[in-house]
C-alpha cells in the first residue's frame, strides 16, 4: 500500500486551543511546516515557518506584538504573512512574505485549512460538540506515531482488531464475529455492529456500573481524509440501564511517514478522569505498536498483496473514497 498524495482541501487539527499562546510553536502539516501564535487580541494564526529569505523556521524567531522577527537575519512577517521589515534596506518587494492559513477554533481543537484558502468551508469541520457538552466527562490527549496516517485509518474502520490487541481493555472475542455493516453517507463511511446478551469487556465492566449481560452497539464514522467518530454504547439486560460513549479520533498527517494523533474520549457516565486517561493511553499505545510495525512491512513491500475479509468493508470503502478525494483535487485545471 503506497502512501497517497494528501489530501489538501480539508481541515486537519494543528494542535489543542490550549497549546496556542504568545509563543512561537512549529508543527508539520502534510509535509509543510508552519508557525502557530496568538495574536494580542487572542486570535489564533498559521503561517508558513520558512522565512521568505533564507528559509529560516520562523518558530525560531522573536515573537513582537503581532509580527515574527526571523532570528537569522531580522526579516519580519505581520499576521498575514506579509514581509514588512528587512533590517538591511528600505525597500520591500511587492508579494514578499509567508502563506497564511485559515484557522478555526472549535470545542477545543484548532484546525487548520491547508489548501486553498478560497475554498475554506467551516461547515465541513466535523461535529465535535461531545467536547463541550458538560453532560459528557471527558478524557483526552495526543500522542505521536511513526507511521503514515493511512495505517491508523484502517485501524479505525476495522474495529474487529480490539479482539485480538485489546483483550486487557476493551476487546472481546465476540466483537470479531459480529457481522459488520458498512454504509456510505455522502462522503461519511459509515460501520456498525451490534452484540446482544454479551458480556462488556474488562475496562468497560469496571467503569460502566452495567451488569451483565448486555447488548452493545458500535458505529465509526470516517470522515475524510483523516477524522473517525466512534459512537459506542450497552444496555444492560436485566435492569436496562444504558452507558455510551464517543471516541473522537483526529488523524494529522505530519509527513508521509509520521502522524499526530489527537483523542479524546467522551462517557456519559461517571468515571475517575486519571485511571481512565491512563487506560486510554495503555491502548492507544497498543494500537500504535501495531500501525508502527506495520509501517515497517508496507514501506519495504509497497506493492504486496493483502487479503481482504468481510469485517474490512468500511476500511475498502474508506480507501476508495480517499483515493477519489485526491484524484478529483490532482485533475482539478490549474
Amino acid at each position: 500500500m503506497l502512501a497517497f498524495p494528501f489530501v489538501r482541501n480539508a481541515w486537519y487539527v494543528a494542535a489543542w486551543s490550549s497549546e496556542i499562546g504568545r509563543q512561537l510553536t512549529e508543527r508539520w502539516l502534510l509535509d509543510e511546516p508552519l508557525v502557530l501564535y496568538r495574536t494580542e487580541n487572542g486570535q489564533a494564526m498559521a503561517l508558513g515557518d520558512r522565512c521568505a529569505h533564507r528559509r529560516y523556521p520562523l518558530a525560531h524567531g522573536r515573537l513582537i506584538g503581532d509580527h515574527i522577527e526571523c532570528a537569522y537575519h531580522g526579516f519580519t512577517f505581520d499576521s498575514s504573512g506579509a514581509c514588512v521589515a528587512i533590517p538591511s534596506q528600505d525597500h520591500i518587494p511587492a508579494g514578499l512574505g509567508v502563506r497564511c492559513y485559515p484557522v478555526v477554533e472549535r470545542s477545543g481543537w484548532a484546525w487548520v485549512w491547508m489548501g486553498a484558502p478560497s475554498l475554506a468551508d467551516e461547515s465541513q469541520i466535523p461535529d465535535c460538540q461531545w467536547l463541550d457538552d458538560p453532560v459528557w466527562n471527558t478524557v483526552s490527549g495526543t500522542i505521536e506515531l511513526n507511521c503514515r496516517y493511512q495505517l491508523m485509518n484502517d485501524n479505525l474502520l476495522d474495529l474487529s482488531h480490539l479482539s485480538f490487541v485489546h483483550t486487557d481493555t476493551i476487546g472481546a472475542g465476540y466483537i470479531a464475529r459480529s457481522p459488520v455493516k458498512c454504509e456510505l453517507h455522502g462522503q461519511v463511511v459509515s460501520v456498525s455492529r451490534e452484540m446482544n446478551a454479551v458480556d462488556l469487556p474488562p475496562l468497560h465492566a469496571k467503569t460502566m456500573g452495567l451488569q451483565n449481560p448486555v447488548d452493545r452497539w458500535q458505529v465509526e464514522e470516517f470522515f475524510p481524509p483523516s477524522y473517525h467518530l466512534v459512537s459506542s454504547g450497552s444496555r444492560s439486560l436485566g435492569d436496562g440501564k444504558v452507558a455510551e460513549s464517543r471516541v473522537l479520533n483526529a488523524l494529522t498527517p505530519n509527513t508521509h511517514a509520521t502522524t499526530t494523533y489527537f483523542w479524546a474520549v467522551c462517557f456519559n457516565y461517571p468515571i475517575e478522569p486519571v485511571s481512565m486517561r491512563e487506560s486510554q493511553l495503555h491502548l492507544l499505545h497498543q494500537d500504535a505498536g501495531i500501525v508502527e510495525a506495520q509501517e515497517l512491512m508496507v514501506a519495504s513491500d509497497p506493492d504486496g498483496c493483502e487479503y481482504t475479509p468481510a469485517a474490512d468493508a468500511g476500511v475498502i470503502r474508506g480507501r476508495r473514497l480517499l483515493q477519489e478525494l485526491i484524484e478529483a483535487e490532482q485533475n482539478v485545471p490549474v
